[in-house]
């Protein structure tokens, strides 16, 4: 969900995925939505990565670079002529370590943020706006 937010393009989401609906095979493959039993936490999750996705120009339109990383670390920036927001997801085993004194936290799953470093535990994500350079 994190990339379908950052990457160019729209999200696609399925109906039901935002609170959890699980899936299955046709003819169940989706049943009715669980209006009274929503994973609210999820759903929140969600929410917060579109008003993001919205709120921000440099994920609506801005240019993807991809950054240098390795050891299934995902970096990659999107900038447009007034913005610039870095994406960083880790999906290998271990915590990674990024500097993080040039950015603004906007959201991060799984991430602690300790005298301007960043630790990414396995799974989790950040998402930071360049701050200004003067």
């Amino acid at each position: 969900v994190f990339l379908q937010y950052t990457l160019p393009g729209n999200p696609c989401i399925y109906y039901g995925d935002e609170v959890g609906l699980s899936g299955f095979s046709d003819p169940f493959n989706r049943l009715f939505f669980p209006w009274e039993n929503q994973n609210e936490e999820l759903l929140i999750f969600f929410q917060a990565l579109g008003r993001i996705k919205n709120q921000y120009n440099a994920l609506k339109t801005g240019h993807l670079r991809f950054l240098k990383s390795e050891n299934h670390i995902l970096k990659f920036i999107r900038t447009t002529k007034r913005q610039s927001i870095l994406c960083l997801a880790n999906f290998s085993d271990l915590e990674y370590n990024e500097d993080s004194k040039n950015f603004s936290c906007i959201l991060k799953e799984r991430t602690d943020e300790e005298n301007q470093k960043l630790k990414i535990q396995p799974k989790g994500f950040y998402i930071g706006e360049l701050l200004c350079q003067n």
